[in-house]
């Protein structure tokens, strides 16, 4: 058996970083993470989803790009990530309630490492109280995350 190739042991290749981001347009939400490969070998990044434990939320369209970047609805399977190098997946919403929060928003990243299909479980957004929403109560006990955030009519 070949010995494993990611830089840290025990450590899933394909995390989640700090940063996120998160744009409102009308009733549609974006809320995007970034990612990064730790991993000593390339990923082919293949599929990603929201999960939506609670509902309130209909996906929309996914993209490997940061919140504000025109949606195409497509994530192109193939897209290589290098170890090291990261990547934003964003993901739009249709907000079917009068304020998202407090639901949870992760995602789930299929991928290749080494030729062997596998898939990441992101944390994503554990309450979107911590997102601005129009309409909506404003937490203030703040975030922990890195925001880049962008508003439109």
């Amino acid at each position: 058996m070949p010995a494993a190739t990611f830089s840290f042991a025990n450590s899933p290749p394909l995390i989640q970083d700090t940063a996120a981001c998160s744009a409102q347009t009308g009733r549609e939400l974006q809320l995007g993470v970034q990612v990064t490969n730790r991993s000593a070998a390339p990923l082919t990044l293949q599929t990603a989803r929201a999960v939506l434990p609670m509902g309130g939320l209909k996906q929309v369209t996914q993209q490997w790009a940061p919140c504000g970047a025109l949606p195409d609805g497509l994530i192109p399977a193939g897209d290589i990530l290098q170890p090291g190098a990261s990547t934003w997946l964003t993901v739009t919403f249709k907000v079917q309630v009068r304020c998202p929060a407090p639901a949870p928003v992760q995602f789930t990243v299929g991928y290749l490492a080494q030729g062997r299909p596998a898939a990441a479980s992101l944390p994503g957004f554990p309450d979107l109280s911590q997102v601005p929403y129009s309409g909506c109560p404003a937490n203030t006990a703040g975030s922990l995350r890195s925001w880049v955030i962008t508003e439109s009519p």
